[in-house]
C-alpha cells in the first residue's frame, strides 16, 4: 500500500473512532501531532471510552461497510503507564490520563 494510501485509512479510521466517541480529544490531538509529523506509521494508541462492546461492534461493522474493518484491532486495556521505546511514550501519554481506567488499545493495521 502507498504511503498516501495509508495515511488516509489512518485518519479515515481515527476520525470515525473520534466522531463516535471512542477516542477521546486527547487522542484527536495525539493523531494529529502524528500526520504533522509524518509519524502515521505509528499503529498503536490507548483511547479511553465509556462504550459497550456492542457499540464498539457497531463501530466495527461501520468500519467494515467502508472496506477498513480489517486495519482495526480494538482490545480492552487497563492502561499501566510503564513503556519503552518512542512509540510507546506516544501511547503512555494517553494511557497515563486514564491510569486504572479500562479503556482499549486500538491497533491501526499496514
Amino acid at each position: 500500500m502507498r504511503r498516501n494510501k495509508k495515511i488516509q485509512h489512518f485518519v479515515e479510521i481515527a476520525t470515525m473512532l473520534t466522531e463516535e466517541g471512542v477516542l477521546t480529544l486527547h487522542a484527536s490531538l495525539v493523531i494529529a501531532y502524528l500526520m504533522e509529523h509524518e509519524q502515521a506509521l505509528m499503529r498503536e494508541m490507548i483511547a479511553h471510552t465509556d462504550l459497550s462492546r456492542r457499540g464498539l461492534e457497531k463501530i466495527l461493522a461501520n468500519l467494515a461497510s467502508k472496506g477498513l474493518a480489517e486495519k482495526v484491532q480494538i482490545e480492552e486495556t487497563i492502561p499501566e503507564g510503564n513503556t519503552s521505546g518512542r512509540g510507546d511514550r506516544i501511547a503512555w501519554r494517553l494511557s497515563s490520563t486514564f491510569k486504572g481506567q479500562l479503556g482499549y488499545r486500538i491497533n491501526l493495521m499496514k
